[in-house]
């Protein structure tokens, strides 16, 4: 862009400037897509402000409450692996969701 711009070919500098511009567009496009396709959690769309945090003492009785029914699946002889992949596949849906509005 910058040779074809400094030696006055005006119209081949507006090419390569749009060919770029659509590049651009098409990296964005991909990355998005890989993210999603990886599980990773996406731009917050609630605003500024972020979401509600739970209580913490919510979270750790949820959190052994998981850790319970883990072990109760294991004891029926669930592959551990199995059921680890499940829980992370769970987390990743969850951090997915859009928080609702209060």
């Amino acid at each position: 862009m910058i040779v074809t711009s400094a030696t006055k070919h005006n119209g081949a500098a507006l090419t390569f400037g749009l060919i770029t511009a659509v590049a651009i567009l098409c990296q964005m496009v991909a990355t998005t897509v890989i993210n999603e396709v990886n599980g990773a959690p996406p731009a917050p769309l609630y605003g500024t402000e972020p979401p509600p945090v739970e209580p913490v003492s919510d979270v750790e009785s949820e959190a052994a409450e998981v850790e319970e029914r883990i072990a109760g699946l294991l004891a029926e002889g669930i592959d551990e692996t199995v059921v680890r992949d499940l829980v992370r596949h769970a987390v990743r849906l969850g951090r997915r969701t859009i928080p609702p509005d209060s």
